[in-house]
């Protein structure tokens, strides 16, 4: 069954569903479910998903987890997917993998909820009067998660307001992405993690968009040779770096340190034993100097600001 994946790619849903029909092994049970899935039958998939959950969670918890949650959106099932968190946090400890995404799962189900029960159209000053006032950042997330490059440009002024007087720094940071993917070209002030920003967004490459962050996601995924071990370490990548920006950790840190301590990190949340010495000298690193990023790693994420209910 390794084409699966395969045909799910090339979108041969209804060939995925016959190679499957009578087969019980975990991963065909999964490219099935997204087969109905992809093919606007998400009863179908989540009546297969939850038959088989407990079975395909002890073969991947993250995957089941994702596709639990994924079809409790889509039909829009969020009691019961309150429920679920409940469900999955009474299962016996897997992986830190899997307790930081039991950590998520309320804001996730949160925004999802507030994104389906949002007007599906709201005027020109409703919308500036959410922006601007920020009293919800479920309802201002929904709203900008919706927007393209010309609407960031037309709400700028407005998201510029939100940036200075929001409380809520993952608001504040995914509204700077969008007005510097925008390439907004006038000043915005705001204050983050202690700090005060003036700045011209336009200016700015998001986190992801330096070579830096593509050289080391590059030399971590050379060194990780386990998919979902390498999945870990470039979320933890993507989670630092957000939390930094608008400043770079790149001009901070040493790419060889960065990519030392999230691969070395990637280890410890898995608790998979690894053989650090040959790391450290390849990267001509002392441990100690390495365990220090790695609190420093440790100690942002921890810090970063996580939306409640």
């Amino acid at each position: 069954m390794d084409n699966l994946a395969s045909l799910i790619e090339k979108k041969q849903y209804d060939l995925v569903l016959s190679l499957t029909e009578r087969a019980n092994d975990a991963t065909s049970l999964f490219y099935r479910t997204v087969a109905f899935l992809e093919l606007g039958k998400a009863e179908e998939a989540m009546r297969l998903l939850l038959e088989n959950r407990d079975f395909l969670y002890q073969d991947s918890p993250i995957r089941t987890m994702k596709v639990n949650f994924e079809l409790r959106f889509i039909l829009k099932e969020f009691d019961e997917a309150y429920e679920d968190a409940k469900y999955f946090s009474n299962l016996p400890y897997v992986s830190q993998e899997v307790e930081e995404y039991l950590r998520d799962l309320p804001s996730l189900i949160r925004v999802n909820e507030r994104q389906s029960s949002i007007k599906p159209r709201y005027s020109d000053d409703e919308v500036r009067e959410i922006l601007e006032k920020g009293k919800d950042p479920y309802e201002g997330m929904a709203i900008l998660t919706n927007f393209n490059d010309a609407e960031t440009i037309h709400y700028a002024d407005s998201i510029a307001i939100l940036l200075a007087k929001s409380d809520s720094s993952i608001l504040k940071t995914f509204a700077l992405l969008l007005l510097v993917k925008a390439k907004y070209d006038k000043e915005v002030f705001f204050e983050k993690n202690g700090k005060s920003y003036h700045l011209i967004p336009r200016q700015y490459l998001p986190p992801y968009g330096d070579k830096n962050y593509h050289v080391l996601v590059k030399e971590i995924q050379d060194e990780l040779k386990d998919p979902s071990m390498f999945e870990i370490a470039k979320n933890l990548v993507n989670n630092f770096l957000f939390e930094y920006f608008p400043d770079s950790a790149f001009s901070l840190y040493p790419k060889n340190l960065l990519a030392a301590a999230f691969i070395i990190l990637s280890h410890d949340y898995l608790k998979v034993p690894f053989e650090e010495k040959g790391l450290l000298k390849k990267y001509g690193l002392a441990e100690k100097e390495v365990r220090s990023m790695i609190d420093k790693i440790t100690e942002v994420l921890n810090a970063a600001e996580r939306m409640r209910i």
